[in-house]
């Protein structure tokens, strides 16, 4: 069942915001300036079938085209750490 448009704006918030973040939750507790994240503190699964997956691409990737994808994972791997992820995590799900 598709949604009608103004059930889309109400479902994905494509909808203009006021400028004064305390109207619409900017000025929560919870929003603060960016915290960079070390690719070193994220761990890669350990399993075998990761670890071969891995070694596998490396040999048939261009290097770049691996880089790529391991960003991928990263962005992926943070992105629920973000308030308010729920919208975010669909896009990412619908380009995967």
């Amino acid at each position: 069942m598709s949604l009608s448009r103004s059930e889309q704006i109400a479902e994905y918030g494509w909808t203009s915001l006021p400028c004064d973040p305390a109207k619409w939750g900017g000025n929560e507790k919870y929003n603060k300036g960016p915290v960079p994240q070390l690719c070193s503190s994220i761990p890669l699964p350990g399993t075998a079938l990761v670890k071969a997956a891995i070694e596998h691409v490396k040999q048939e990737l261009p290097e770049h085209t691996f880089n790529h994808s391991m960003r991928v994972f990263y962005y992926g791997k943070l992105i629920p750490l973000t308030p308010h992820s729920s919208a975010i995590l669909a896009v990412l799900e619908v380009q995967c």
